[in-house]
């Protein structure tokens, strides 16, 4: 392992490694942004201010700057407390899989 071809070979796939790890943490950055913009959106058009939407949730105001703010990803139970106190229903649907049925969180 002393050749200049394996070295540029073990660069070669750590920069290739470097660049999935990238791009995965890029794609879950992004959806926790979108997120936190839909969460900001759908506050705001309840008229509440994030220390009333956090006293529904049963949490802080601190939890949902951060959740507006893209800073966290939320859990389950964070999307179905989010979606009944805002009165609305979320969906989780799973693309291309027509087959199978969306999952809805929140009010009816």
């Amino acid at each position: 392992m002393n050749s200049r071809r394996d070295i540029e070979e073990i660069y070669t796939a750590r920069d290739d490694a470097d660049a999935d790890e990238f791009r995965d943490a890029y794609e879950e950055t992004r959806r926790s942004y979108e997120f936190g913009i839909l969460t900001h959106t759908l506050r705001k058009a309840a008229g509440l201010t994030q220390k009333e939407l956090a006293t529904r949730m049963g949490t802080t105001a601190s939890v949902i700057a951060r959740l507006e703010a893209g800073g966290t990803s939320p859990t389950f139970a964070t999307l179905e407390r989010l979606a009944d106190a805002l009165g609305v229903q979320l969906r989780l649907e799973v693309a291309d899989a027509t087959d199978l049925p969306a999952v809805t969180f929140g009010a009816a």
